[in-house]
């Protein structure tokens, strides 16, 4: 997947790990805080919008990740 947010030679870089129970609920705040952005409008910059869109695809793929990794098949006997 390509990052639309490359990382420049020397920037600071932050690595924080989080349970997935933490991950689903930065999700659904992120999702409600771009339900409830004000906009350009507002004096807010469109960069944030797009973030926050970048920032809910790239945790709803953690989700997606786990459940995928997490599946328990049921054998018939």
């Amino acid at each position: 997947m390509n990052d639309p947010y490359p990382k420049e030679e020397g920037d600071w870089i932050c690595t924080y790990s989080m349970r997935i129970d933490e991950v689903r609920l930065l999700h659904d705040a992120v999702c409600n805080h771009i339900e409830m952005w004000p906009g350009t409008l507002a004096g807010r910059p469109t960069e944030e919008i797009e973030y926050l869109k970048y920032l809910r695809t790239q945790l709803f793929a953690m989700m997606t990740e786990y459940t995928f990794m997490n599946i328990t098949h049921e054998v018939d006997e």
